[in-house]
């Protein structure tokens, strides 16, 4: 099941307008990556190395403190 996102992203047909995304945050991910792609730090919730789309964006929640 990890494997489903970047099967789909890797489907999607350029200018559909549709925005994949990660579980954990990055918006516009593209197809698994392979060799010279791997980044260890850009990665799905299943720990499968993606890329990056045009446009990609990596969203942060911060906590309140709560003092």
């Amino acid at each position: 099941m990890d494997e489903l996102a970047p099967v789909i992203a890797r489907a999607v047909p350029a200018g559909s307008g549709v925005v994949p995304h990660t579980e954990n945050g990055t918006l516009n991910t593209g197809p698994k990556a392979e060799g010279d792609a791997v980044d260890p730090d850009l990665t799905n919730a299943g720990k499968v190395s993606v890329t990056e789309l045009p446009t990609a964006a990596c969203l942060v929640r911060r906590r309140r403190s709560s003092g």
